[in-house]
């Protein structure tokens, strides 16, 4: 450590090289590039400054001839300095490192390194010396990569909500808690476009200070004077728009004393868009410091707010698919029944006719579906059994009624037209476009597996499985109950 004070009572003694020597470390102090600054204590007047320290601030001030160190500091950094370089006792020591900011010459506070010791001189009163190194590019740095840093934390955060997302509104709500609680910004809002005469933005979700802020915009893009900020902005010309300063930005005049009452310094709003919709409206976050939005973090932004876009899009997209879902649902439902009933009814027009086999079709439809479930076929299979064995005499509508009520034996030629309806049925609804073959089916109840039945002569896997349970499912019911020509010959010879 340099002791002024020994080299102030020996300068004028000492040997011509110890005086040269005294002057040379003199020379290199005033033409170091970092600052140097003396200052009495306690009272922290200025006492010596070298050429660096002159040319970072400026010309001394001459209508204050007695500057304290405080007074380049500034006034938020004061009690820190106060607390690491100016407290007793006054020794000699070396005191340590701070940041601090100071006061540049035609700028905004500037951040300095300072190196502090205390020195006694020859009148034995302490000195403060203080080495001032800029770091204002660094510091400026480190921030910018915080900012940046958060801005893509609270992406990351809202990434993953979008991949959650399964409610619009919850989805807002937690985007704008990401971009306060993970970006560090003091508010964030979304507000949505209204399609009122007056094209009101109208906020839908918040996060951060408000305090009633929201409540005071009233931003409406047909009116002159409330479309003038970066909201209006923004949505007006379809991009995003920064207020930098709110203290400087004359179109933020309407809201400046409300915002800067409630801490907010500047503010982006980014249009909320997506390619396949109309603008929805804006994403708004709102800073406590002036001119922190960059070009990069701006950038960060922006994605986050287009991935927000297609969210809301995906979601209005999926609910809208969801809905027609449900109406198709529900009309096909009532198709089903209509063709349930109709079904139902082309089956009672051949009961009206044969009163002796009134019923029969409803029997056979209990039973083959029985036969079905008991052979756990699937729901699609059980339907396709339920419409055919419903329908599978509908082509006795062709059969003489004296035909079918007759009593006694049948003749040959009888037996053939009552044998025909199945290829009768066949044809009535062989242009119904089922989902299943009912056609094919009804056509088939007469086949038998050994190959002996009726119209195809068809045997074995050649029959359809379904006419082949109704097969089973008409002649057992046939055989338990009463017919015109003969008595029911029972269950247990069926």
């Amino acid at each position: 450590m340099l002791d002024y004070r020994a080299q102030k009572e020996t300068a004028s003694e000492a040997p011509d090289y110890l005086s040269g020597a005294f002057e040379y470390y003199q020379q290199i102090i005033l033409s170091m590039l970092d600052l140097v600054i003396t200052a009495r204590l306690p009272d922290l007047e200025l006492e010596y400054q070298n050429s660096a320290v002159q040319a970072f601030l400026g010309p001394a001030d001459s209508s204050n001839t007695r500057l304290t160190l405080l007074d380049l500091i500034a006034q938020e950094d004061h009690e820190n300095f106060v607390q690491q370089f100016a407290q007793p006792p006054y020794v000699p020591k070396y005191l340590g490192t701070l940041n601090l900011r100071f006061r540049k010459a035609g700028t905004v506070p500037h951040w300095l390194a300072c190196f502090g010791s205390i020195v006694t001189a020859s009148d034995h009163h302490p000195r403060l010396v203080l080495l001032l190194r800029d770091i204002d590019a660094i510091k400026s740095s480190q921030n910018e990569i915080r900012r940046i840093s958060r801005a893509l934390s609270a992406t990351k955060a809202c990434s993953l909500d979008l991949v959650r997302a399964t409610d619009e509104q919850n989805l807002i709500e937690s985007i704008c808690k990401n971009i306060v609680e993970v970006g560090g910004y003091r508010l964030a809002w979304v507000g949505y476009l209204q399609p009122d005469v007056r094209r009101t933005l109208m906020p839908v979700a918040q996060a951060g200070y408000n305090a009633g802020y929201l409540d005071l915009l009233n931003i409406a893009l047909n009116d002159p004077e409330r479309r003038v900020g970066p909201s209006g902005q923004a949505l007006l010309r379809g991009e995003i728009h920064i207020c930098h300063d709110m203290l400087a930005d004359p179109n933020f005049a309407i809201w400046r004393d409300a915002a800067i009452q409630r801490g907010y310094r500047s503010s982006i709003s980014i249009p909320l868009k997506h390619i396949d919709s109309p603008l929805i409206g804006s994403v708004n976050i709102y800073a406590s410091e002036a001119n922190v939005f960059d070009l990069e973090e701006v950038g960060i932004l922006n994605q986050m707010a287009s991935d927000l876009a297609y969210g809301i899009f995906a979601l209005r997209t999926a609910e809208a698919n969801k809905r027609t879902t449900r109406e198709l649902e529900a009309s096909l439902s009532r198709l089903q029944q209509v063709m349930n009933q109709t079904v139902a009814s082309l089956a009672t027009i051949v009961e009206i006719r044969d009163p002796y086999t009134a019923g029969h079709q409803q029997k056979v439809t209990n039973l083959a579906v029985a036969i079905g479930r008991m052979m756990k076929l699937d729901e699609d299979r059980l339907e396709a059994i339920y419409i055919a064995s419903s329908l599978h005499d509908i082509g006795k509508i062709s059969v003489p009624t004296d035909i079918l009520i007759k009593p006694g034996q049948i003749s040959e030629i009888e037996q053939l037209i009552i044998r025909n309806h199945s290829r009768t049925g066949y044809d009535i609804i062989k242009n119904i476009p089922f989902e299943w073959p009912i056609a094919d089916i009804v056509l088939q109840h007469h086949e038998r597996y050994n190959g002996s039945g009726y119209p195809l002569g068809l045997k074995g896997e050649e029959i359809l499985l379904e006419a082949r349970i109704i097969c089973v499912a008409d002649v057992v019911e046939a055989m338990a109950a009463d017919r015109p020509y003969r008595a029911a010959l029972g269950l247990e010879c069926a």
